[in-house]
């Protein structure tokens, strides 16, 4: 899913994000699945289903699996369990503790104890005890052939499911026990059995640890068979009668005979089984209650007749209370019943109490696969990033050249319609706003010129107008400038008669001083301001 690129989907038994789990069991006369719902701290048990299987042909069991599959709902991973009957187990002690530093060792470790090559094995382990103290933990070896484990996988493969767990039935037994039933000092030991239609799995639980585990590899179906060989056609519906309490076509004489049979054997596979753990176990301590589960618990009077087999005494496990008692929500419509309590048990084991994994190789793959995701998604969020802001920054200076250019434009459409100054040539701003500066100055000086504190200029010009006849002389005066106490004259005359004249009149003037003399008709005059006529005035 996208979102375990960054974050992951379950951090301890929180759930960040959701995720539904259908778990596989497949037994010789069924398969059965459960699919159960995690968001958050909640679990619940959304559907289960049951195929019934007519003869164990793979393709009758792929197309089971298949019809599960396809209609019991959506689901995002896939688990189921390797039979133990598959497996070696071996108890290690290892003077470290730490799971990550056993999985890196334990291969080496059991490799002397393989019946075959390590090659051909996938191996995993269930921590069973940790002493801190010591620096020191028990681990329980389970060791299969790869072959075998492909048996199963197979089937997923050819049904069009990808499965992402497969765990191992005894390791999820106890990691369900562990984890929602173990009370501590409840009991000194105990036995946790689970009597199933295959096999008889037998786990010697002492003080919350698991000590040893047995396997007895057949179950209802191999013992029905047992009871009466010319029954054989019939073992299988006489079988779901006794377990469904019926007596359509049996009476009930016979069929009691056939459950007293049936829980006689279970309870002398549960006597040799002690009898096994107290040879094999120091310390070993009788067990002081056996809970069971599976299909066998379902027989007419099983909890009285196993309690006078094994002398101990018996309970079966009540899923459903158990299962209220963690929190987890069962729908109503599922029947959940010992029979059907080991499809629920395996998917919890897998994808939220256990660490089992025998697909770990291809999980690892998985993880690098992850890991890669995660770098080109870095690596493509990082390109995309400094792409964006590299188009955008241009993007930015594009709009502020626009604006820049439409400011200036502004600007010198302004000053030539306020102020006359034409800046179409000029490029910086600098050197328009200097233009505008200098041609202030000098409106400021010329209106300086005309205010109240210089009307001596006024004066000056006014006797320069009335002195000097422009009709006679035929003068016109092209341009009249104020520089500081200069005034100078641009223009011409329409005679040297005229000329002469208009030096004589400029000469009478009692305000200024002829600077230069007119010599042509075209002139400039220069005259000077007298300074002392300046003060009277």
């Amino acid at each position: 899913m996208i979102q375990d690129i960054f974050v992951p989907s379950k951090i301890g038994s929180y759930y960040i994000f959701h995720k539904r789990v259908l778990g596989f069991e497949i037994t010789t006369s069924c398969v059965q699945a459960s699919l159960i719902y995690f968001s958050r701290n909640a679990v619940l048990l959304e559907n289960s289903m049951s195929i019934q299987l007519q003869d164990q042909n793979p393709a009758t069991i792929i197309n089971a699996i298949k019809k599960i599959a396809t209609t019991i709902g959506k689901y995002d991973e896939v688990v189921t369990s390797l039979s133990s009957s598959a497996v070696i187990f071996k108890e290690l002690t290892l003077p470290f503790i730490g799971r990550e530093k056993i999985k890196m060792i334990v291969n080496y470790e059991v490799e002397p104890l393989l019946p075959f090559l390590l090659d051909e094995a996938v191996i995993d382990f269930l921590i069973t005890d940790e002493n801190k103290e010591k620096s020191q933990t028990t681990i329980l070896v389970a060791a299969a052939r790869k072959s075998d484990l492909d048996v199963y996988t197979n089937y997923f493969e050819k049904a069009g499911v990808q499965l992402t767990n497969v765990t191992l039935d005894m390791f999820a037994l106890y990691d369900f026990y562990r984890h929602t039933m173990y009370v501590a000092q409840a009991y000194t030991s105990l036995l946790l059995v689970d009597f199933g239609i295959d096999a008889i799995r037998i786990l010697y639980i002492q003080k919350g640890i698991l000590k040893s585990v047995r396997l007895v590899p057949y179950g209802l179906a191999a013992m029905m068979s047992k009871i009466d060989d010319s029954q054989q056609i019939l073992s299988q519906d006489i079988l779901e009668d006794i377990l469904e309490q019926k007596t359509p076509n049996h009476d009930e004489q016979k069929q009691h005979e056939i459950t007293q049979q049936l829980i006689a054997d279970f309870s002398k596979q549960i006597t040799l089984s002690i009898s096994f753990f107290s040879k094999q176990i120091k310390n070993f301590t009788a067990p002081a209650r056996i809970i069971c589960l599976g299909a066998g618990t379902q027989l007419s009077g099983f909890i009285d007749l196993a309690e006078q087999g094994c002398q101990t005494p018996v309970e079966i496990l009540d899923i459903k209370r158990v299962a209220q008692r963690n929190n987890i929500e069962v729908n109503k419509k599922i029947k959940l019943d010992g029979q059907h309590s080991t499809s629920l048990i395996i998917p919890l084991s897998a994808a939220h109490y256990g660490d089992i994994n025998f697909l770990l190789h291809e999980q690892q793959k998985r993880l690098n696969q992850l890991l890669n995701k995660q770098l080109l998604t870095v690596l493509l969020i990082s390109i995309a990033t400094i792409a964006g802001i590299y188009f955008y920054s241009n993007y930015q200076l594009k709009q502020w050249d626009n604006a820049y250019d439409r400011s200036k434009k502004d600007m010198a459409v302004t000053l030539k319609e306020q102020m006359g100054v034409d800046v179409k040539s000029i490029k910086r701003v600098s050197d328009i706003v200097a233009a505008a500066q200098t041609k202030l100055q000098q409106e400021k000086k010329v209106c300086f010129s005309f205010s109240q504190s210089n009307n001596g200029y006024l004066n000056h010009l006014q006797e320069l107008c009335s002195k000097i006849d422009r009709v006679s002389l035929g003068l016109d005066l092209k341009k009249l400038s104020l520089h500081g106490k200069e005034v100078v004259l641009q223009g011409k005359v329409k005679d040297f008669d005229a000329l002469e004249t208009f030096e004589e009149e400029l000469m009478e003037l009692h305000n200024f001083t002829l600077k230069n003399i007119p010599a042509e008709l075209t002139f400039t005059v220069t005259l000077l301001v007298n300074e002392d006529q300046e003060k009277k005035e």
